[in-house]
């Protein structure tokens, strides 16, 4: 299994871990999977309860405590997709701003200063180059 790809959507690796063995193993008590897995039961409950919230685990009520058991991984999809619009939201939001600060700027643009972001060794080669062309040298 990706856990990097599981864990861009934010779970962390125990999350992860539990919700595969909920999956492998079915309706299952906190407690005992904490020590099933050698966990800090703090921890299990700690993310049993974040993975109900995400709607990866669904909360069985017993007589005494409570059992979980995993939903479908597709609801993965679903968390993929709120990650996608939110990122996208965020991104409108970004281009909105900078339109907005763009407006602020003086319209000759005298007083921005232009950065240019190269990559790789073409990049330290132009460097060297404009280095060794300027008209002044550096002080050393």
């Amino acid at each position: 299994m990706n856990y990097s790809t599981l864990a861009s959507l934010g779970l962390t690796i125990y999350q992860i871990k539990i919700y595969e063995d909920f999956l492998k193993n079915g309706e299952q008590n906190p407690a005992e999977l904490a020590g099933k897995l050698n966990y800090d039961k703090s921890t299990v409950y700690r993310s049993v309860d974040e993975l109900e919230e995400l709607g990866l685990l669904v909360k069985i009520p017993k007589k005494r405590g409570s059992t979980y058991k995993a939903t479908d991984p597709e609801v993965l999809n679903i968390l993929a997709n709120k990650e996608k619009q939110a990122a996208d939201m965020k991104a409108r939001n970004i281009a909105e701003v900078v339109e907005d600060l763009q407006g602020f700027a003086v319209e000759n643009n005298e007083n921005l200063a232009w950065m240019k972001v190269e990559k790789g060794v073409d990049a330290q080669r132009n460097a060297m180059e404009a280095q060794l062309s300027a008209k002044e040298l550096p002080v050393r």
